[in-house]
């Protein structure tokens, strides 16, 4: 009887390896059947003006000025500290502007923000007619959605 058991589970712990492992395997190959895309000689020039377009469309919407203060604590330091770890990712960005101030001990979490900056619409539409009327980006973006299966 609990040898039963244990056979069970354990035909059951084997049959979830073997369905992980497959589906790892049928993700890596479609991960490098995307890369190989990505880097096919052929869509190079596509590639850099989806690049450049991108970077611009980022350069855009980047806000200019503004100052936001933030108050957040978790009541636990050991989380409180984690949540700060992120803002140090954004300090490169953003830190003249933003002012973090955790609190170790109480759960809290308010701020107020003032943004100021502008985006000129013909930038973001330029680059969307461009990289819509690109044929090799639209095949690109078709053979991504055949090889994700969407």
């Amino acid at each position: 009887m609990i040898l039963s058991k244990i056979r069970e589970k354990y035909i059951e712990i084997r049959d979830t390896v073997i369905s992980a492992c497959a589906e790892i395997k049928k993700d890596s190959e479609k991960a490098a059947r995307l890369k190989a895309l990505w880097t096919d000689e052929r869509f190079s020039d596509a590639r850099a003006l989806l690049l450049n377009k991108t970077a611009a469309c980022l350069k855009e919407i980047r806000p200019r000025t503004g100052k936001i203060e933030a108050h957040f604590g978790t009541g636990d330091p050991y989380t409180a500290g984690r949540v700060s770890e992120l803002y140090v990712l954004f300090y490169p960005l953003c830190g003249e502007w933003l002012e973090f101030t955790p609190d170790f001990d109480a759960a809290a979490m308010d701020g107020k923000a003032d943004i100021r900056g502008r985006i000129r619409m013909f930038v973001l539409l330029e680059a969307a007619v461009k990289i819509f009327l690109n044929k090799k980006i639209r095949y690109m973006y078709k053979k991504t959605r055949e090889i994700l299966g969407a």
